[in-house]
């Protein structure tokens, strides 16, 4: 029965990518403040992932980070939240999609 659920579970939809290739900068509000991605696109899908600024608690938002961004680059897309930092988590699905969404003046 479980099975059965998983397999008719719908699957992730990955980030809707509309900016060009290069870096876009996104940002979020995190557990301690704003938190600002720089987010690198090539070819129609993120390669990259850097933390310019984030105000959350250091050793909760590294663990965060470090399982995060690998994570969403694998997967294009969301992943599930980090125990215990799901707030960062959370800002840090955020603050890519801001990146990857076109802004006005672009």
């Amino acid at each position: 029965e479980a099975l059965k659920q998983a397999e008719a579970a719908p699957a992730v939809e990955p980030f809707a990518i509309a900016v060009a290739d290069g870096v876009h900068r996104g940002s979020a509000q995190g557990f301690g403040g704003e938190l600002v991605l720089d987010v690198t696109v090539e070819g129609g899908r993120i390669i990259a992932i850097e933390v310019v600024e984030s105000n959350d608690t250091p050793f909760i938002a590294e663990t965060a980070f470090k399982t995060l961004i690998p994570a969403i680059i694998e997967a294009q897309g969301p992943v599930d939240a980090v125990s215990g930092a799901t707030f960062t988590s959370r800002a840090v699905e955020a603050a890519v999609r801001d990146a990857l969404s076109i802004k006005e003046g672009q």
